[in-house]
Order: C-alpha cells, then structure tokens, then sequence
C-alpha cells in the first residue's frame, strides 16, 4: 500500500506502552512516523501518527469525550486504530461507544502470538477463558465473560472473517460493533483486507491488529543498525509473567536488574541516584518489587 496522503494512519492507545508497542511494529514499514502524548499534534507532516491519549487512567466519561475529540481532529480519509489492552482492561466499552458514534467499528480483540484469542465471542488466554484464568487479579472489578458483556449496552453483531464484505457491511449498516473471533494472525490480516471496503471504518483491537495493517504497508529496506555502545535504560511496568521472563533474557546478556520497590516510589531522588549509577556501568532493566495497590496505578506510573 503507497500513502496517498499524510497522514494515512491515526493509531490511538490509552497508554504510553500501547502506543510505543504500536509505534514499533511501523518501524519496518517505509513510511514516516511520530508519537504524541496526551492529545493529537500536527501530524501532517508524517505517514502514521500514534498518539497516547492518557485514556486508561480516566473515567468513563472523560475517555469517550478524549477519544470523541481526537476523532474531530483527523481528516476523514485517516485509517483509525484504537489500540486496546490485549487482557481488555480499560475503558473500552465508553471507548468504543463515542467511537461507534463517527463511523463503522471493526472489534478484534486478539494477541495469538501470546495465547489471546477470542473464541464464539469469549476471550481466551492459552485456552483458559479470560475470566477464568486470574490474570485480572490486580484489577478492581471482574474480567468480562464474553465480548458482549464487555459492551453491555453497545449493540454488537458476530462476525466470521471468512464472511465476506457483504456480511461485515450489514453489520455495520445495522449500526451495532462488528466483532470478529481472533485465532491467528491470518484472521487479522483477513479483517484488515475485509474492512477495507468500509468507508471511515474504525477499527479496534489489540497491537497484533495494529501490526496486519502494518503489513499492508510497504516494507522499508536498509542496511541493519550498528550495535549501540550507549546504555539503555528499559523500564518494565507490568507484572506479567511474560515480562519478568524478558526481564531475566536481559540480565543474563549482561544488563543490571534494579528492582525498586513500591514503598521506596515516594524517594524518587534516591531511586533516580541508584538508576543513574548503574547506567554509568550499562545497560539496565528497572523493574517494581511489592504489592501494588491497582487504584494508585497512575500515581505509581
């Protein structure tokens, strides 16, 4: 796909890590691109724009009137992505919702590279039902069973990749969320391709849908980058199994481990001298220790 005008691609996410995970899976592509924080910029000047609207530590309300606002402020031809969560935390459905009232919505909420998949509209983690599976121990209220009780109020209406456009298009004519099952990664790329007939479609789903319209983007060619001699600092937010894993990958190729524990935030001096003495050695990889309290997440961030 050639970009036709600037900028083509509007992904908007409710976190800094959504957008930079989705920022990231451009990076191959041959077209220009930019992150905002907190709101759209000027972004005529590059081919995909990302934007973290701050949505996931709102209300409600306030994350549908930040996502209404930001749709305002695209052109009419700009693809949009609304980046969610890949466990559906987040204000989705309110999301969804001022969403569904500027365009056609495409729902695909699926991450198979890492076992999310969404199953006859239940969404699933390594084949255990999300709701089932514990892992929204740290939220405040219970995982939805299925993608309709996500929704509550919005209406929805399933449908198979393999339908074709004529069954996405009554769909979305009938005005409800089209939500798609999510399996693979060819599914997505399947979504993407039917989706392309929807005029002003929006659509919405986890960074693996955000990476299927990446790849209708040309490929960038170019030599591989030079090895940095500089030091990273890699800061791990999440609690996720996965992470820690990764976490573990970096130590033993020689990054430093500086684990802060939650009681210490408050003493952002002392936690900011320990971060700095270490990078003065390489690379490091900053992660917390302790019991996080969910409702005080946006301050600990």
């Amino acid at each position: 796909m050639t970009i036709p005008q600037r900028p083509a691609i509007a992904i908007l996410a409710d976190d800094l890590s959504g957008a930079a995970e989705s920022a990231a899976l451009f990076l191959d592509r041959d077209v220009s691109l930019r992150i905002d924080i907190g709101s759209i910029d000027d972004g005529t000047d590059t081919d995909v724009c990302v934007v973290d609207l701050g949505t996931r530590v709102m209300s409600p309300d306030e994350a549908a009137a930040r996502v209404r606002e930001s749709i305002a402020l695209l052109p009419s031809h700009v693809t949009v992505v609304k980046k969610i969560d890949s466990m559906l935390r987040g204000h989705i459905a309110a999301e969804v919702e001022s969403l569904l009232a500027t365009g056609p919505v495409v729902f695909a909420a699926g991450l198979p590279a890492l076992g999310r998949t969404v199953e006859n509209g239940v969404p699933h983690i390594d084949g255990v039902p999300l709701h089932l599976s514990g892992r929204w121990a740290m939220e405040p209220t219970e995982a939805p069973s299925s993608i309709t009780e996500l929704f509550g109020r919005v209406p929805t209406v399933a449908v198979a990749a393999d339908d074709g456009p004529e069954a996405l298009r009554a769909a979305v004519d009938s005005g409800a969320v089209a939500v798609f099952d999510v399996r693979s990664d060819a599914d997505l790329d399947a979504i993407v391709a039917v989706s392309a007939n929807i005029p002003a479609v929006r659509l919405v789903g986890t960074s693996a849908l955000a990476a299927a319209v990446a790849r209708t983007l040309d490929p960038r060619y170019r030599d591989a980058a030079a090895v940095t001699q500089d030091s990273v600092l890699v800061v791990v937010g999440t609690a996720e199994s996965v992470a820690m894993q990764q976490v573990s990958e970096l130590v033993d190729a020689g990054a430093t481990h500086v684990a802060v524990h939650v009681d210490e935030l408050p003493q952002t001096h002392a936690c900011a001298d320990r971060v700095r003495s270490a990078l003065s050695d390489g690379t490091v990889v900053l992660s917390l220790a302790g019991p996080v309290d969910a409702s005080r997440s946006a301050d600990i961030s």
